[in-house]
């Protein structure tokens, strides 16, 4: 099962004790807590502030719920349920509580989600850039609605088949919720599929329209340099050029720390699922799932530090005074503000 492999086995057992044990467990409190504040701090600001209405912006704050949503149900699987004990409720309710929570079903069509809101952003930017034409007429609210509505619907139908291999068993006697693989050959192709759809794929699609991004984005600047030698730096077309250069630099950023920290915990459930052995208790194990976990925070902290819209929106939301004294005259920042 995916959740065996990509979240720690802490999350699940509440049996295992140790200062290594106790080490790992306040890392990923310390990632639940920093990512949900961060995270609902970006949809607070996204939906606050004026300055922040924008389609891309709107794609953020999808990602922004997906990843809050992640950072919650990790500090709720881990600290909450070890401090309780579960008492299974008989017939078909306890079936359903044991394949739908036990099974973590939610907590990662958190983690796919925001793996398809990336990919959602991504294609925005292209074809708001590479394709503009393309974008004014196809490219409404409603298109941005369906998009973020399908990656919660893809996120969640391709989480689904794992809830029918988790079932009851009596271990020593006591009756528990436990996965299992039908055979090898569903362990196999489950994990090539995983590691395909929710990593490859999406990374090649990034990577490719970001490269025709760049491209794009140079092109319009030696065009622009070559109608007018001071145009680069002046004038609405230069502004916006600009604008858009900003905000492909912080999605790039946004995309190479989900590389950077998904890509070892994927290629080790990918290598556990076609048989390879993996040790549980391992530091390296322990590292890369809280590297993955980290990912959750890892988005806000990049807006902060990188784009410049957000913290006028965050200063707009929480500090207006301040805000409306320092957006006079600002004409970089209109520009930012709708960048399409």
């Amino acid at each position: 099962m995916e959740d065996n492999i990509t979240a720690s086995p802490n999350i699940t057992s509440t049996s295992e004790t140790g200062p290594f044990v106790d080490w790992v467990k306040n890392c990923e409190l310390a990632l639940g807590i920093i990512g949900s504040i961060g995270n609902i701090l970006v949809c607070i600001i996204v939906l606050g502030s004026k300055y922040m209405k924008s389609m891309t912006n709107y794609f953020i704050m999808s990602l922004a719920v997906a990843d809050g949503w992640t950072s919650l149900l990790l500090i709720f699987n881990r600290y909450l349920l070890s401090a309780v004990t579960v008492v299974y409720p008989p017939g078909f309710a306890g079936v359903l509580y044991c394949r739908i929570w036990e099974s973590q079903l939610l907590f990662w069509v958190g983690i796919k989600c925001s793996v398809f809101n990336l990919v959602a952003v991504t294609l925005e930017r292209y074809f708001a850039i590479v394709h503009p034409f393309v974008y004014q007429q196809k490219f409404t609210a409603k298109t941005a609605a369906i998009m973020i509505g399908a990656t919660w619907g893809i996120s969640f139908f391709s989480e689904i088949q794992f809830v029918f291999f988790h079932d009851f068993t009596t271990v020593d006697g006591v009756r528990a919720c436990q996965f299992s693989w039908p055979n090898k050959s569903a362990s196999v192709i489950v994990g090539v599929v995983s590691f395909l759809s929710t990593y490859l794929i999406p990374i090649v699609i990034m990577f490719w329209c970001y490269f025709k991004i760049v491209k794009s984005l140079k092109n319009s600047a030696e065009q622009l340099t070559t109608n007018n030698a001071s145009a680069i730096d002046t004038g609405p077309a230069a502004t916006l050029l600009h604008a858009r250069k900003k905000v492909i630099r912080v999605l790039l950023v946004v995309m190479l720390a989900f590389t950077i920290c998904w890509t070892p915990n994927q290629f080790l459930f990918l290598f556990f699922n076609i048989g390879a052995p993996v040790e549980y208790d391992s530091v390296y194990y322990s590292f890369f799932v809280l590297l993955a976990f980290s990912n959750s925070v890892i988005n806000p902290i990049i807006y902060a530090f990188k784009y410049k819209q957000f913290r006028r929106g965050f200063c707009e939301v929480f500090c207006p005074r301040w805000s409306g004294l320092n957006k006079v005259n600002d004409t970089s920042f209109v520009a930012t503000s709708a960048v399409p």
